[in-house]
């Protein structure tokens, strides 16, 4: 396989990003979700989330998105402002090959550039390969909070994973 490059996402990546997230939410048990996104759903996050100045990555292969990574925010309130929650997925024909990695290093120095205090990865606690990954860049699980999510007919158990930057 290709390697895939590695850029900042803009808000035309919304198509080739909206069939990951739609991917996860049909098969998978890394987003919550039942309903689909739309891609004018995707857009407009995109766009806002480049407008705020947050971090938003993508990794293609002969101009298809195979995986995408950014954060935003991870509570409202003008108290966390400098916390934010991010996310990570690539397409499963993708996984094990170092891009989910690669593009969490940029999400991290991206965030530590813009002076976050800390970020905060909330994982299924079956996504082991997703744990260790954070493990060893630096995050700490801080809590476990059992059966929280419904999907495909089984209670999920998230887990938070926090990175802190020195202030």
């Amino acid at each position: 396989m290709k390697t895939p490059a590695i850029r900042a996402g803009k808000p035309s990546d919304a198509t080739g990003i909206a069939a990951l997230i739609n991917r996860e939410i049909r098969s998978g048990l890394a987003i919550w979700r039942y309903a689909e996104r739309t891609e004018h759903d995707i857009k407009d996050m995109l766009s806002d989330r480049i407008a705020a100045g947050y971090a938003l990555y993508v990794a293609e292969v002969n101009d298809k998105i195979v995986g995408w990574a950014g954060y935003g925010p991870f509570r409202t309130g003008e108290g966390y402002a400098q916390t934010m929650e991010h996310s990570v997925h690539v397409t499963p024909d993708y996984r094990r090959q170092g891009i989910a990695s690669s593009l969490l290093s940029k999400v991290i120095e991206h965030a530590e550039n813009a002076g976050i205090h800390c970020l905060i990865g909330a994982i299924a606690a079956t996504n082991d390969a997703s744990l260790e990954m954070h493990k060893r860049f630096g995050f700490v699980e801080v809590g476990r909070l059992p059966e929280v999510g419904w999907k495909f007919d089984k209670w999920l158990t998230l887990v938070l994973m926090q990175r802190t930057y020195q202030s």
